[in-house]
């Protein structure tokens, strides 16, 4: 078993990652909108998370039967 994390392995993953969801936020004309208006709340201090929605992700993402 390795003690040890290779961080290039795992820099490369995670930059991978990201240029996926940009590819996916531009393809997706919705997506990208919401990102927008949400990105634009948050510039603005008036963005309000759902509390419920995050729980029930928080929750979805520790069930072991669901990852």
């Amino acid at each position: 078993m390795q003690d040890w994390i290779d961080l290039d392995a795992y820099r490369s993953a995670r930059q991978q990652e990201i240029n996926d969801a940009r590819k996916t936020a531009e393809n997706d004309p919705e997506r990208a909108e919401k990102l927008r208006r949400l990105k634009e709340q948050i510039r603005a201090g008036t963005y309000q998370a759902d509390i419920k929605d995050i729980a029930m992700q928080l929750a979805a993402a520790m069930d072991p039967m669901t990852g």
